[in-house]
């Protein structure tokens, strides 16, 4: 028989919102030991509160607003509705002490977004006017976090050579990234094949070392800049496997949009997703990989599924 598909994405849901919830808990009873030990507070925030698990807040974070964000019909639910309401709120404020700042300010705007646009008795105008005011009250935080990036030195990128102190923020870091990986993929020639996922990493290194750049004192254990990646997934899998192979993954991200049939809220994770890969090596890390296995597997739709 034929499987439906909304029981499927359902299960699929529950089983991501109690998989985030256990780790929460574990997270919880870490920090709440580590504080006993310290007195110190910070131990339930942000990468404090997820390293008791060795996990990123970032990617944790993630997690969380996919499953926020999802789409998810409560009728098919197999859960009442006051145990569902329950579930999101302890979400909710395993976001608020795991994730960054402006990540937050951020995912409010997202979760009301949804939030109106399920409300069909509300006037359309009275949404505009909350959105709006809404993106005002965001663009502070977005200011703030971004405000060193206006006496950014763009001249830096260009570069040949560099000194230990050569000031970089997260702007002109991902930058130089970027040019040492079309380096490589000239140097070696790889715009087809690439150098391969094993001596991606090591190719890398090379060209940090031949432009000089901080590579870490070994009386500290600090590798310095032998310990980066590209720091940006379409990059990284350029580099690894070639232009091919960055068509594929360009492809699996245009199939997830056309599975999804453009509606909305769907296409809107994805996109969010293949924003994020320009900032980091997604699918370099264990947790972005589930994340993206999740993601893949509660959005595209197979033929032989109702």
């Amino acid at each position: 028989s034929r499987l439906r598909w909304q029981d499927i994405q359902t299960r699929i849901y529950i089983w991501l919102c109690l998989s985030i919830l256990l780790a929460g808990i574990i997270m919880i009873a870490g920090s709440t030991i580590a504080f006993v030990q310290t007195g110190d507070w910070n131990q339930f925030f942000y990468h404090s509160f997820t390293n008791h698990i060795q996990i990123s807040a970032i990617y944790y974070s993630l997690f969380i607003v996919t499953a926020l964000a999802l789409p998810i019909n409560v009728a098919d639910l197999p859960i009442s509705d006051s145990t569902h309401r329950i579930i999101r709120s302890a979400l909710f404020g395993l976001l608020l002490i795991s994730a960054s700042k402006i990540f937050i300010f951020i995912s409010i705007g997202i979760l009301l977004h949804r939030w109106l646009s399920a409300r069909q008795k509300i006037e359309l105008r009275w949404k505009r006017m909350v959105l709006l005011a809404l993106a005002g009250v965001l663009t502070i935080p977005v200011l703030i976090r971004t405000s060193s990036l206006l006496d950014t030195n763009l001249e830096v990128i260009t570069q040949d050579q560099y000194k230990y102190d050569t000031r970089l923020n997260g702007l002109t870091l991902r930058l130089i990234q970027v040019r040492l990986g079309l380096e490589v993929l000239s140097l070696e020639n790889a715009w087809v094949t690439g150098v391969g996922p094993a001596m991606n990493k090591t190719k890398l290194d090379d060209r940090y070392k031949a432009h000089n750049m901080y590579t870490g004192n070994p009386e500290l254990g600090d590798k310095g800049m032998l310990a980066y990646n590209y720091h940006n997934q379409w990059v990284e899998t350029s580099v690894a496997v070639g232009l091919p192979g960055l068509s594929v993954l360009l492809l699996i991200f245009g199939s997830l949009i056309f599975s999804v049939n453009f509606r909305r809220a769907e296409a809107s994770i994805v996109i969010v997703f293949a924003i994020f890969m320009f900032t980091e090596s997604f699918l370099e890390r264990q947790q972005g990989v589930v994340l993206f296995a999740f993601l893949t597997s509660i959005l595209f739709k197979p033929d032989s599924i109702e």
